[in-house]
């Protein structure tokens, strides 16, 4: 009996062991997850619109995590995916994957914030750990007006001499007013919508002229950006409509042509991204017949008048 009970008391205390010694190997080999998380950074403080920056992103994990970041597919808003470049995990201690992203914004706002998912891919799911924000600001492109304008006096005053028989001039420049005057209420309509038209025709005519020397030349960005202004100024002279002074964004906002839209985001990379190819040809055309169209309603609506 004082062996067998020997024996039960021998059995207890290896299993209590045991317990221990298993409970002790779980906890240096749990994964920690979330010690470390991935750390983002832009290799420059500030951008132009267009204008390419490199996004950094470095993460150092326990080894038997098997991790990965995003690819071109996900939405970078508000910025846009250029390239991207991935490096080899190297592993000491801890485990450390880094890739530098190439990226892009046309946003206007002074200050940009991006923040990306990393993923844990675990045996029967992923878990998605977030990055803190970066951020970086962007440098306007108009350079700012002064306040007030010097104006210089000038009183020194001319010599002018008398008319001759003045008179005689009056009164034959109030016969040719009556004159004209009659005229004009009898015809007046139609000399207006006349002259009107064939001034929207003269200026249709020179902005297609003009915009086509562009459109020939377009690789060079000059020749784009030139070609760009040409179409705003136009149109603000046929829509009465502050073009010249409005970001492809702005013009977006007011008027609703998806094709149209997408071209002024195609031309805005050719100018401020030095991305010119057949696309960027393709959108001045989209431009041009834009024009067409405004100009062939303002024709209508002058002529139905």
């Amino acid at each position: 009996m004082q062996i067998i009970h020997k024996i039960i008391i021998f059995l207890l205390l290896f299993n209590s062991l045991s317990g221990y010694a298993q409970q002790v190997d779980n906890q240096k080999r749990k994964p920690t997850y979330y010690k470390n998380l991935p750390v983002i950074q832009f290799l420059k403080p500030s951008i132009k619109v267009g204008e390419p920056v490199q996004l950094v992103v470095v993460w150092k994990h326990a080894p038997e995590q098997e991790v990965f970041f995003p690819d071109s597919t996900y939405n970078f808003a508000p910025f846009e995916f250029l390239s991207k470049t991935f490096f080899p995990t190297k592993t000491l201690s801890l485990s450390t994957d880094s890739v530098i992203y190439e990226l892009t914004s046309f946003e206007t706002d002074t200050t940009l914030s991006l923040t990306l998912p990393a993923y844990i891919l675990n045996e029967k799911d992923t878990t998605i750990v977030w990055t803190a924000p970066a951020k970086l600001t962007v440098k306007p492109l108009l350079v700012n007006m002064p306040d007030s304008l010097v104006i210089i006096d000038n009183t020194q005053l001319q010599n002018v001499q008398n008319q001759f028989n003045y008179w005689y001039w009056a009164g034959a420049l109030v016969a040719i007013g009556v004159v004209v005057l009659v005229l004009f209420i009898i015809f007046g309509g139609r000399i207006r919508k006349s002259y009107r038209l064939s001034r929207m025709k003269k200026q249709y005519q020179r902005f297609v002229a003009d915009f086509d020397k562009s459109l020939l030349k377009y690789q060079e960005v000059t020749n784009t950006e030139h070609g760009l202004s040409l179409w705003k100024n136009y149109l603000e002279g046929v829509l009465d409509v502050p073009f010249t002074s409005y970001t492809s964004k702005e013009i977006a906002d007011i008027v609703p042509d998806k094709p149209l839209n997408e071209s002024l985001k195609n031309i805005d990379r050719a100018i401020y991204g030095n991305q010119i190819n057949e696309t960027t040809y393709n959108s001045l055309v989209v431009l041009k017949n834009y024009a067409q169209t405004m100009y062939e309603t303002k024709m209508k609506e002058v002529q139905n008048v």
